[in-house]
């Protein structure tokens, strides 16, 4: 992978940092509302599907065995968090 998409990557970060956990007197916020329009997680969840329909089938198993995704997801048949088992 280029520097550049290094360098893009953390630009985008903190941009969203800057726009979206920034307090009005300058402070930053540790975390998020997952409640959007009256749905938990609507923003933050996905499915198997939607994963292998963005990454493409062989990219989307591989993502989904790293990061035990499943079919029946762990919140409301969505995957709401990922962690990586190889951390664990």
């Amino acid at each position: 992978m280029p520097l550049s998409a290094y360098l893009d990557t953390a630009d985008k970060t903190a941009a969203y940092v800057l726009c979206e956990m920034t307090s009005a007197d300058g402070g930053f916020y540790s975390a998020q509302d997952a409640d959007s329009e009256g749905v938990e997680g609507k923003f933050y969840t996905f499915t198997l599907s939607e994963i292998l329909n963005v990454l493409g089938e062989g990219n989307g198993k591989e993502f989904a065995r790293i990061f035990d995704i499943t079919a029946g997801g762990n919140f409301e048949g969505q995957i709401f968090s990922i962690f990586l088992k190889a951390m664990i």
